[in-house]
């Protein structure tokens, strides 16, 4: 690739979708995780249905975090923070697919060896609803960060962001204040 070529990979591989995000020569390769690239073969046996939280319904995995959400229209902006989404390239009224792999490429950076990073997305009321979460962060702080945006008519119309604090009064709540 010649300077200032920026190339974008997507390939499914086991059921993984793997991000590869390569610029001036030097290529970083993200893995996604997301159930909806993940298609059973009829001759694997079907896994054990997760856990869901008795309030929200939401899959959870081992000690009781939610995997993702399974109804993004119940949303609130307000549970999110446009400052500390401030990290994130973005900004409203910018192109959609730009914007999107913004996310990509933050939330797949710095990773740990217990990172997990997990998306979804859905059309509601003719917009697109995006959420991506990651779990596992190398902080003694910061235990988990997730972002949503809204794209309508191929344009970003909203975001932010929250985190899971991981110590304190707070630890394992999702807030837009930071973490002790």
């Amino acid at each position: 690739m010649s300077k200032g070529t920026i190339a974008l990979v997507l390939a499914v591989i086991g059921g993984v979708c793997l991000f590869v995000f390569a610029k001036d020569r030097l290529t970083t390769r993200y893995v996604i995780e997301d159930t909806a690239l993940d298609p059973t073969p009829a001759s694997t046996p079907t896994p054990a249905t997760p856990s869901r939280d008795a309030a929200t319904g939401n899959a959870m995995i081992a000690g009781g975090a939610a995997i993702m959400p399974d109804d993004l229209t119940h949303i609130d902006p307000s549970d999110y923070s446009v400052e500390l989404a401030k990290f994130i390239p973005v900004e409203v009224g910018m192109d959609g697919f730009a914007a999107k792999d913004e996310f990509l490429v933050y939330y797949n950076s710095e990773l740990g060896p217990t990172s997990r990073v997990s998306m979804t997305e859905k059309t509601v009321d003719g917009a697109t609803v995006f959420l991506i979460r990651r779990l596992g962060l190398q902080d003694d702080s910061v235990s988990g960060e997730e972002s949503y945006a809204v794209f309508d008519a191929g344009k970003l119309a909203a975001y932010g962001t929250r985190i899971q604090c991981a110590r304190g009064a707070e630890a394992g709540n999702w807030t837009t204040e930071l973490c002790p």
